[in-house]
């Protein structure tokens, strides 16, 4: 840039200057001058290349604060000072991009010279050392390489998670203080499909994106491991790159340059000029470009996914030397990828590890008062049957003195003593049926159709009362996991307790709903008002004193439900009055 800046020396005056644009643009420098305001008036090709203005340009995008915007060199800052001719303006090897999003490394010169009214203009002498090619040397960008390859291997051994290795992929291959591509389109490898499934692209998606997002970045000037930091990088999945991969299937089993590439685990720098097979056109096509790298993520000779990179906005070639280093991260970031996914599933093992224990505890919960119900049934079949014959001698002896014309006084008495034994072998049949349903399996049940099919049989049982009974069942299945029969028996002996000992008459529903984790059976007592406050004191009676032997059924039935993990309790229907439900808990996997 020094022979560019010693191209205008104090002595020369502005038309002057603007007469040597055309022997600058061979030189490939920029000239261009600025009015007291700031506005752009005149510029030679080179210039309206690097700034990114034409004469189609708007007055206002003229302003130097405007271009300045993108640039991010700090002209418009120093403006008035230079305008004043209080100081030169210099500077050298700032990297930038223009509102069209070209990547550049620009040295820039402005001093101040009057026009021919006297009137101080600002002339500037711009130049971009990557369109020349006047950029660091080889063993430089050797060295610039070596360090991109270094912060992106730092940043990749600290992530664990899967998303963020995919993050700093993309970072590491588009950051200008990275590799430098404009766009990246990562592809992840399905080994159950054998193909490619886009997941992750990063890049603008025009021109005027492309020189607002870079423009900005640029201003912040953040390094390339500020970048990377999981705390720094930027939200990828709204992008509208993403949305151009999202959905896309690569086949790898038909025959292609992309199949070659992921099966070889060699890149590819495609240009204009290579034959490309329809297969690999069509995935081009996609991303929308016919100029990319594909380069494959390969680990311990594992595929592990595609990654693609192009410089679709500023049409700069890819250099060879380019891809080799993107080559090196991907195969870094391969290794990552392996990493990440095996440690997912280690946590899924732990976790899986984990429910089996906590099934292991539950299933011994389970056997230990399953045991003890077996147990309890056992006990109280040999009571029953201990207490059966003697009852049956008793009723005989009834019957026989009943049958020799006892007087109305003693016939009353053997009726009452009639009445208790038919109690008594009502009572035991119950503790029967118990004892035969606690033998059965568990199995998974599902709740409001042990209702639905038992209803028949429940509508026997209030036959022989004064008291109706309807259902209201839930439409979404509610799970369980409990011995059918027992269920079976608790719930119809649950309501023949109601029928004899609670409620004289009325109607039942029997409501089944979704409570949390729970399925829970409402049984709701409809009745004359009068009747309402003496049955909701026998409820409570009779939950306060159900370990009393009068209130025997109650109990075996309270058990049952709490052996399923459940519990039988009052409650108070929509309208107040009383109800019961039951409550039986749900399996988590439905």
């Amino acid at each position: 840039m020094k022979e560019a800046m010693d191209i205008a020396t104090p002595d020369m005056t502005g038309s002057s200057l603007l007469g040597t644009a055309e022997g600058l643009n061979l030189l490939r420098i920029g000239l261009f001058r600025l009015d007291r305001d700031g506005y752009l008036l005149d510029f030679n090709d080179t210039g309206a290349g690097i700034l990114g203005v034409d004469q189609g340009t708007s007055w206002n995008d003229r302003h130097i604060s405007a271009i300045d915007r993108f640039l991010g060199l700090g002209l418009a800052e120093q403006f008035e000072t230079i305008i004043q001719g209080k100081a030169r303006f210099a500077k050298r090897h700032m990297k930038c991009t223009n509102r069209h999003g070209r990547y550049m490394e620009l040295s820039l010169s402005c001093t101040t010279y009057p026009n021919q009214e006297g009137e101080p203009e600002v002339y500037g002498l711009v130049q971009d050392s990557v369109e020349d090619g006047h950029s660091s040397s080889d063993t430089t960008k050797h060295r610039q390489g070596l360090y991109i390859l270094a912060d992106v291997a730092s940043a990749l051994s600290s992530s664990a998670e899967l998303g963020q290795i995919l993050r700093t992929i993309l970072t590491g291959a588009t950051a200008s203080q990275g590799l430098g591509f404009n766009r990246a389109f990562l592809f992840l490898y399905d080994q159950e499909t054998d193909s490619l499934i886009g997941h992750l692209a990063v890049g603008p998606s025009s021109p005027e994106e492309a020189g607002h997002i870079w423009g900005q970045l640029d201003t912040e000037a953040m390094s390339l491991t500020q970048l990377l930091d999981p705390h720094e990088t930027p939200d990828f999945e709204a992008s509208l790159l993403s949305d151009r991969i999202a959905g896309v299937v690569y086949d790898l089993k038909q025959d292609s340059m992309i199949t070659h590439v992921c099966q070889t685990g060699d890149w590819v720098n495609l240009t204009d000029t290579d034959p490309i097979d329809a297969n690999t056109s069509s995935f081009l096509d996609c991303l929308g470009t016919k100029n990319a790298a594909l380069v494959p993520l390969v680990s311990k000779g594992n595929l592990r996914g595609l990654l693609a990179a192009d410089n679709f906005i500023t049409g700069q070639p890819i250099a060879d030397d380019a891809v080799g280093l993107l080559q090196i991260l991907a195969d870094q970031a391969a290794v990552a990828i392996q990493r990440a996914r095996l440690l997912d599933l280690e946590r899924k093992r732990v976790d899986e590890l984990q429910q089996i224990n906590r099934q292991l505890a539950e299933s011994q919960e389970q056997a230990i008062q399953f045991g003890k119900m077996s147990v309890m049934g056992e006990l109280t079949a040999a009571i029953a049957h201990s207490l059966q014959n003697p009852l049956d001698i008793m009723a005989g002896f009834v019957s026989l003195t009943l049958q020799a014309q006892p007087t109305s006084e003693q016939q009353e008495y053997l009726n009452i003593v009639s009445t208790e034994i038919k109690r008594i072998e009502s009572v035991l049949h119950q503790v029967l049926r118990f004892s035969q349903a606690s033998s059965n399996d568990l199995e998974t049940i599902e709740f409001s159709r042990l209702i639905d099919d038992d209803f028949d049989r429940l509508q026997g049982i209030m036959h022989r009362s004064k008291i109706s009974i309807s259902r209201a069942l839930a439409q979404a299945p509610l799970i369980v996991r409990g011995n059918r029969e027992q269920l079976r028996h608790a719930i119809g002996q649950l309501l023949g307790l109601i029928a004899e000992d609670i409620m004289p008459s009325g109607r039942l529903v029997l409501r089944t709903e979704r409570v949390g984790g729970m399925a829970r059976l409402l049984v709701i007592m409809e009745c004359p008002g009068d009747h309402v406050r003496r049955i909701e004191r026998s409820l409570k009676q009779m939950f306060a004193d159900q370990s009393q032997t009068q209130y025997l059924p109650l109990l075996v039935t309270n058990e049952t439900f709490k052996f399923h993990g459940g519990r039988l309790d009052l409650a108070s229907g929509s309208d107040g009055g009383p109800c019961l439900f039951v409550e039986l808990p749900l399996l988590e996997d439905h």
